[in-house]
């Protein structure tokens, strides 16, 4: 007998269901939801590309993929939950120069300036809501023995009970909701009402995301992650499968490396959690049991909870010598033997890859890819042929330009991976981008990248 235990990356990543294929009247129904649907005020860019059809969709995936296993004799158990929150998304109200961060948000920039890095804040929120579980746990024994886990939530400065007015500053018109909602969860755990505290959490984002609440940065707080985890709880309460562990914590999946950009206290959060979960990878009543890795919400590739699983087995606490977590997109399941009779299924995350996502090639930020001597040479590079850069970037658009005006934006040699720093331009023109992002695109060593004049 196998069996299957269900472990979900929540809140802050992606859930991977089944392929469904849609038939054509699956498609006239996408694009009236995507019309109806579509909002044009600033804060509809968050919200725009998941819109009812594509929740609903989510919505039954999530039972088509239980239906499936139990289709072919497998014998589900429950399941995990791993919920992650941005610990950054609400900046520490205390100053320490010293203090290493995770910083991988992206910026805006537009005629006006760069933008505020998006920051997940609703995710916070939720971790706020539940800050109060390590001392319930600690003095209430149905607490510590029940589902819900909150990791390192006593590092988290602004979690202190004390900082009412840095409360009052970073949740903004959304206080008084957390205030009466953590009343409502502390009774609900107290019960060991387990399936109450997932139509808790519903309410409270439904109403943050409905009420158009305002943080205290004056940015909405319900944003698109917010539209899935809604349909997610949905389904884990009407899910006969029972709850196992429910996890909640700062960046708890994030992946552990250290980088030019990242020492290893960054991931501090995220080493812990590994510690503490991977034990627990056991097989279930000694048959062969398969943990499926499904992430949900967010847009990465594979889990990077399996690469730091790997990176772990190897080389236990020693970060330095972990390798590189690659989390790019994929519709492929990996299979990973974590131990004698335990197994991992590591899912794509699907969801993601229902809206729409450019297909290709991305850069990323060089410091996460190559060693300290490299980038320094890098710099080096650069500042010694900056003016000669520019001169050949400027003539590389006008060879796109040209390019579009004769054969358009699909002509194949804008759209070759063999030469991905046309491609890149060509992108930047077709999105408008070129007076805002100065990007100048650059070949060294047989390598392509960008640098920003």
């Amino acid at each position: 007998m196998c069996n299957i235990l269900l472990t979900f990356l929540f809140t802050i990543l992606a859930f991977a269901p089944l392929s469904a294929h849609p038939t054509q009247c699956d498609s006239n129904q996408f694009l009236q939801s995507f019309i109806q649907h579509y909002e044009f005020n600033p804060e509809g860019r968050y919200t725009h590309e998941y819109h009812p059809f594509l929740l609903d969709w989510t919505a039954r995936s999530l039972g088509t993929l239980e239906e499936r296993l139990r289709a072919e004799n497998l014998n589900l158990q429950g399941r995990m939950i791993l919920m992650g929150y941005e610990e950054n998304a609400v900046p520490t109200y205390y100053t320490d120069f010293k203090r290493s961060k995770i910083n991988d948000e992206a910026t805006r920039k537009n005629f006006t300036g760069w933008s505020m890095r998006l920051h997940n804040r609703f995710g916070f929120m939720t971790g706020f809501l539940l800050k109060d579980l390590p001392f319930l746990a600690e003095n209430y024994p149905q607490v510590r023995d029940g589902a819900f886990q909150h990791l390192d939530a006593d590092t988290i400065p602004i979690f202190d009970n004390r900082a009412l007015l840095f409360h009052e500053h970073a949740f903004g018109q959304a206080l008084p909701l957390i205030e009466h909602e953590q009343k409502m969860i502390i009774h609900q755990l107290l019960q060991g009402e387990q399936k109450a505290v997932l139509d808790e959490l519903i309410y409270f984002w439904q109403t943050l995301y409905h009420g158009g609440f305002k943080a205290g940065n004056s940015q909405i707080a319900g944003t698109q992650d917010v539209l899935f985890s809604i349909e997610y709880a949905k389904h884990l309460a009407r899910s006969p499968l029972p709850l196992f562990k429910f996890f909640i914590g700062p960046d708890l999946t994030y992946p552990i490396e250290v980088t030019v950009k990242q020492d290893r206290f960054a991931t501090a959060h995220a080493q812990r959690f590994i510690q503490e979960f991977a034990p627990r990878l056991q097989p279930i009543n000694d048959h062969k049991t398969v943990y499926v890795f499904c992430s949900f919400v967010d847009g990465v590739g594979k889990s990077t909870m399996l690469g730091n699983i790997k990176n772990w087995m190897t080389w236990g606490d020693d970060i330095e010598r972990f390798e590189h977590v690659d989390n790019s997109s994929s519709q492929l399941c990996s299979l990973f033997q974590f131990a004698d009779n335990v197994f991992i299924a590591d899912m794509p995350a699907q969801i993601s890859h229902f809206t729409y996502k450019p297909d290709g090639l991305v850069f990323v930020d060089v410091r996460t890819q190559c060693s300290k001597e490299l980038y320094q040479a890098l710099e080096a590079f650069v500042l010694s042929n900056k003016e000669t850069l520019v001169q050949q970037g400027r003539t590389m658009f006008e060879r796109a330009k040209t390019i579009i005006d004769e054969q358009g934006y699909h002509a194949p040699e804008l759209n070759s991976k063999d030469d991905p720093l046309l491609a890149c331009t060509k992108n930047m023109l077709l999105l408008k981008k070129r007076s805002a992002q100065q990007w100048i695109p650059f070949k060294h060593d047989d390598n392509v990248y960008l640098f920003r004049d």
